[in-house]
């Protein structure tokens, strides 16, 4: 009996596993153990098994692996379906962009542009694709360190920061773009976008701009400047007159010298702040600096103004400190303090209470100027820091003295910054008051 297993041992050891084929030997020879016969058929039948279920096994893993490598496949063709749509895609933005947009390779050549560079520049595709960019005579050489430290910027960091440069038209003018570069990936490399935009419309308007305000300020330097003359002639020739024969005139004419006196000095107000004006827009700011007490200050303006509080029967209140010492110029501070007292005083009707107070925040002195005027309304505040910003309030039933030029306010800001300062207002709308804030930074003692 154990010859009849031997015989077909390797055949079945050949497709089952050696642990298999000794639990087929405890099968055939412990259930029948006196039939040759019955061996071999059984035997027989377990390797027509083997070869039955192995030959399953490995169809299925044919099969499987088939099914797998296809799956593969068709992800595979899928993801390059994806990748061709979305260069497609690209490619359209591309063309159709209403910018000029270019591709620059990690060396500095050229890859692709699209035509708004042969519209706007006058060069076309073939005058740039395939050449470095810096041998071609586009950008002019004062804008060369500028190109080249936002292109280091860009491959170190991944950005850069937008520019706006000169470049050379084909025939040879300047024209003015905004440029915008980013690194962006294109199939498997990584390349720079360029996108730019001609502004040179833009730029030209702003220069004409800047051209005229030159203008503009000149033109106010020298008005008020040849106002003065006649100005002081006006007022000396008319204190004269009172002096000199004060005692032999009617009221009514010395009525009319006091007139001409106080216009005298309401245009000399107007001719100071036009003048100021024209400094500012000069640039022409602060050159001394001095360390000043800033609480002492204060008093000072309200004292000079005190008797126009008394006339239309205001209270001040001071809520400051004894003593906070600032880096300013004197004579500019004042003005600023000025401005803000008297239009406190001017717009807000009689019997009216105003109060200044100091405050230390964050290495600023806070003065604010609060009073129960009549206040501004959502619109009218978006004007009145700027130029000629003058709130009309005439026909308001106010009894109110409005003389002034608008450029108070706008004097006072720029004065403000120029000493590192904020200047800015609150109201919680008409006739519920106002209250304007500046700052200044502090000295600590």
């Amino acid at each position: 009996m154990r010859k009849i297993f031997d015989k077909y041992k390797p055949l079945l050891i050949g497709f089952i596993s050696g642990g298999t084929a000794f639990i087929i030997e405890i099968l055939v020879f412990n259930f029948f153990p006196a039939s040759h016969e019955i061996h071999e058929i059984l035997i027989g039948i377990l390797i027509f098994l083997n070869f039955f279920i192995t030959s399953i096994f490995f169809q299925y893993s044919y099969n499987n692996s088939k099914k797998k490598i296809e799956y593969k496949e068709r992800g595979k063709k899928e993801a390059q379906n994806k990748l061709k749509e979305s260069e497609e895609k690209y490619r359209v933005l591309f063309d159709s962009s209403p910018f000029a947009v270019g591709l620059i390779d990690m060396t500095g050549k050229i890859i692709d542009v699209n035509r708004v560079h042969e519209i706007g520049a006058g060069y076309s595709k073939e005058d740039l694709i395939g050449k470095p960019f810096t041998e071609l005579s586009i950008v002019p050489e004062k804008y060369i360190p500028i190109i080249a430290k936002e292109f280091k910027n860009l491959i170190k960091n991944g950005i850069s920061e937008p520019q706006e440069i000169q470049v050379c038209n084909k025939d040879g003018s300047l024209i003015w773009i905004y440029l915008y570069a980013s690194l962006i990936k294109l199939g498997n490399k990584l390349v720079i976008q360029v996108i730019s935009q001609n502004i040179t419309t833009r730029k030209e308007a702003e220069q004409e701009l800047i051209k005229l305000n030159k203008i503009k300020s000149e033109f106010l330097r020298r008005a008020s400047h040849e106002l003065k003359t006649p100005l002081i002639s006006i007022k000396g020739f008319s204190n004269l007159i009172l002096s000199l024969y004060g005692n032999h005139l009617n009221s009514e004419i010395i009525s009319y010298l006091n007139e001409i006196d106080h216009g005298c000095e309401r245009l000399q107000f107007i001719i100071n702040d036009l003048l100021k004006a024209s400094q500012l827009e000069s640039f022409d700011l602060i050159h001394d600096l001095q360390e000043e007490d800033l609480p002492f200050l204060i008093k000072f303006c309200v004292s000079e103004l005190r008797d126009l509080a008394i006339r239309r029967k205001h209270s001040i209140k001071l809520n400051i400190h004894n003593q906070l010492y600032v880096n300013i110029e004197k004579e500019e501070i004042h003005s600023v303090l000025s401005n803000l007292l008297s239009n406190a005083i001017k717009y807000t009707p009689p019997n009216g209470k105003i109060e200044v107070e100091t405050k230390l925040t964050e290495g600023f002195v806070i003065t604010s100027v609060r009073d129960n005027g009549i206040g501004f309304t959502d619109g009218q505040k978006q004007n009145l820091f700027q130029q000629f910003g003058k709130i009309e309030r005439y026909g308001q039933g106010l009894d109110l003295g409005i003389d002034g030029t608008g450029l108070g306010l706008y004097i006072s800001k720029r004065i403000v910054e120029s000493h590192g300062g904020k200047i800015w207002m609150e109201s919680e709308g008409k006739n519920k008051g106002s209250t304007f804030y500046f700052s200044l930074p502090f000295i600590p003692q």
